[in-house]
């Protein structure tokens, strides 16, 4: 599944896991399909993603290769792929 959206905020996200406190950096995306999604979607980096990306795509369209979706933090809708283009 593709998405285009805007990427609206960029944001580290940690917790305590079992092998100790965990970081991701997470950008929230606004879908700007004709039949989009009500509420934005997150989408933390990979670790080459962040090398490449990170404090640069706030404001920017991206488009998504989605492979996985599920809910995470608050019922947030969270996926998982790769960015495939920034415009």
């Amino acid at each position: 599944m593709r998405i285009i959206g805007q990427v609206i905020s960029e944001r580290t996200d940690s917790f305590n896991g079992k092998r100790g406190k965990v970081e991701n950096q997470v950008i929230s995306i606004l879908d700007e399909d004709e039949d989009a999604m009500i509420n934005t979607v997150d989408y933390p980096l990979s670790d080459e993603e962040k090398q490449k990306y990170s404090g640069k795509l706030v404001g920017k369209r991206v488009q998504l290769g989605v492979t996985d979706a599920k809910t995470d933090f608050g019922g947030r809708l969270r996926l998982r792929g790769k960015i495939r283009e920034i415009k």
